[in-house]
């Protein structure tokens, strides 16, 4: 009896793990090595430039564009999905996918063309590491290189995809064609450059030679200060990074960190006129600004930056969910609590995942 019944377990995890592999387009390992042969290279180079594991790289380009084999890869050059954008200047690609007009049908979505598949490749991090999308990502660069489990979890979480088993499919594919090892290249290269950049700072400080380091941390002395919330703060140059900036103002880094919700980690440059808060920010404002109307791109961290407001006591006074965002008209309470029978209208439309837990934010508008 234990027999069968053993025998019966190994029946049912065999017919799961056949389920599970289903859900994966269909590749043998001849197209599956083609596919990385052909771009494991830009891969590696894109992970020490910009540090997006380049396991995630690969992985994601062979789910996104079924192993190269969809017409966007074929014809478009884009293996990630990523849409043409209010910014976008260069070539595009039209099909129908979800995007709809005034009265719900759909119409086609313009997507990015690119000249090369290495194009694509250097896009798809740059989109990721966007200063402007840190909010969204930039938590997944804080994150170990060579961790591709905690990344593909934190892509879902962020919104890249809307798919719940879009983690599991990623960490699938890596395993399965041993992607890991090109994490493993990128990072003993990497470690290469570090070691050479820091005889070369060696030889620089020893020859007198000025260095941008000390420069930059000039530069951050002499960024513009002002108030807001009655909170000192001061207005990124695009040059100084956090650690530079709290070197000039006597503050640790990690505090700036906890400061300031947008950024990701010490090294992030804030760009051009964005505020960096030197003081923990308050529960509410204490200015004659009492509500905010949201607008078009803005999210609660955004506004609760804007403000000088904790982002938790911006959700609690709101009554908002965590993983939710307020929808584009609604007033925000900055200053109290509001009743639940007026708490802003806002989307939830996944929940929470109980495996990956909170969603951060909802799909990305710029990704098929």
């Amino acid at each position: 009896m234990n027999e069968l019944g053993n025998i019966f377990k190994l029946l049912i995890l065999l017919l799961m793990t056949q389920v599970g592999n289903a859900s994966l387009p269909k590749a043998d390992f001849e197209l599956a090595d083609r596919y990385i042969d052909n771009h494991s290279e830009i891969a590696i180079s894109e992970m020490i430039r910009t540090g997006v594991p380049a396991s995630i790289k690969l992985a994601q380009g062979m789910l996104e564009s079924n192993w190269g084999r969809s017409k966007l890869a074929t014809v478009a050059n884009n293996h990630f999905g990523i849409k043409c954008g209010g910014k976008w200047s260069g070539g595009t690609f039209y099909k129908t996918d979800d995007d709809t007009d005034k009265n719900g049908k759909l119409i086609k979505s313009c997507f990015r063309a690119f000249d090369s598949t290495y194009d694509s490749f250097i896009a798809h991090s740059d989109f990721l590491s966007d200063p402007k999308k840190s909010y969204r990502y930039g938590f997944l660069f804080e994150l170990k290189i060579t961790d591709y489990k905690k990344w593909a979890k934190g892509l879902r979480k962020s919104g890249y995809a809307t798919d719940p088993n879009y983690p599991k499919k990623l960490i699938q594919i890596i395993e399965k064609y041993e992607l890991y090892k090109f994490d493993i290249q990128g990072r003993k290269q990497l470690a290469s450059i570090n070691t050479n950049d820091k005889i070369l700072k060696i030889v620089n400080l020893e020859s007198g030679v000025t260095t941008n380091e000390s420069s930059k941390r000039n530069t951050a002395k002499n960024l513009r200060t002002s108030k807001v919330n009655s909170l000192k703060v001061v207005y990124g140059d695009g040059i100084a990074t956090i650690n530079d900036i709290a070197e000039a103002n006597r503050k640790k880094a990690l505090q700036l960190l906890k400061y300031n919700e947008l950024f990701p980690n010490e090294h992030h440059v804030p760009k051009k006129g964005m505020l960096v808060f030197l003081q923990r920010k308050k529960s509410s404002t204490s200015g004659k600004q009492r509500y905010h109307i949201v607008n078009e791109g803005e999210t609660m961290v955004s506004i609760a930056h804007q403000y000088g407001v904790k982002l938790k006591s911006l959700y609690s006074k709101n009554r908002i969910p965590k993983d939710s965002q307020p929808v584009i008209g609604e007033n925000l309470n900055l200053y109290r609590q509001v009743g639940m029978s007026n708490r802003p209208k806002f989307f939830n439309e996944y929940g929470n995942d109980s495996s990956d837990g909170e969603l951060l934010f909802l799909d990305d508008p710029e990704l098929k």
